[in-house]
């Protein structure tokens, strides 16, 4: 399909029922002038909408969505408890998120920086977080230093 036969082809049901402005219109007449695929299209359409318009109205029932379940067997399904048993407890943990998230802070006091044990000056305050030994067979040790404020 020619890009000048998608644009008329977006165009014929209006072209048909009258509806396109007169620059469109004039724009269509002249490609169907000179495409005998498009102006197919139009017969296939025009014959389709007489066809269509011969046939005789088919009368729905006035049914709710509701109705329509019930006629096809599916029962109306209500949210069970095991649906929303999970919001009682999401919502637990948000609310007391939230209040962790409001309670005062203590201030910790300043940490020094973490040093090996064999490469660290001799500390009064320090601590012993992990010894390990590596592939190598070497020792590591971490020490946590903490110093007091004002110090």
């Amino acid at each position: 399909m020619k890009r000048n036969c998608r644009w008329v082809s977006d165009r014929l049901a209006g072209y048909r029922e009258g509806w396109l402005e007169e620059d469109e219109r004039r724009a269509v007449e002249r490609h169907l002038a000179e495409c005998p695929a498009c102006t197919e299209d139009l017969e296939a359409d025009a014959r389709l909408a007489t066809a269509l318009s011969e046939q005789r109205p088919v009368e729905t029932p006035d049914l709710s969505w509701s109705d329509v379940r019930v006629r096809a067997g599916i029962a109306e399904r209500r949210p069970s408890a095991w649906r929303l048993g999970w919001a009682v407890p999401v919502a637990a943990a948000l609310a007391l998120y939230g209040v962790w998230l409001s309670l005062p802070r203590s201030s910790m006091p300043a940490a020094a920086p973490v040093a090996v044990a064999d490469e660290a000056p001799r500390l009064d305050d320090a601590f012993l977080l992990s010894s390990s030994i590596d592939a190598a067979g070497d020792p590591h040790r971490v020490l946590l230093a903490l110093q007091e404020a004002g110090r």
